[in-house]
């Protein structure tokens, strides 16, 4: 019988939180502007929470590129994108979509 694979574990100390997560003050006050203006079943209050913590861990990674710079070197005296620069991009593409997909939804 095969053994089923398990993921990796992220490495310690990853900055960029895989789970629930508090979310930023932008993304708060998207969550709020939304909830307010229409009557969210659970399904897209569930969508509406995935678009804002994307957009929380994207300014997250975007803190982290601002702070340590664009690139980063690579160990064999080369230089790379920062990780979480596609990270951010990443996640505000993860953002846009599941917000177009909600505004489609709820008709605005």
């Amino acid at each position: 019988m095969p053994r089923k694979r398990t993921a990796p574990l992220p490495p310690a100390g990853n900055p960029i939180p895989s789970g629930p997560i508090e979310l930023s003050p932008e993304a708060r006050q998207l969550f709020e502007e939304i909830s307010e203006r229409w009557e969210l079943h659970p399904a897209a209050t569930a969508l509406l929470r995935l678009v804002c913590e994307a957009i929380t861990k994207a300014g997250i990674a975007e803190q982290l590129v601002a702070e340590q710079g664009m690139v980063l070197a690579d160990g064999k005296g080369g230089l790379k994108h920062h990780p979480c620069s596609l990270l951010a991009r990443d996640y505000r593409a993860q953002a846009q979509s599941g917000l177009q997909k909600l505004m489609a939804h709820l008709g605005g």
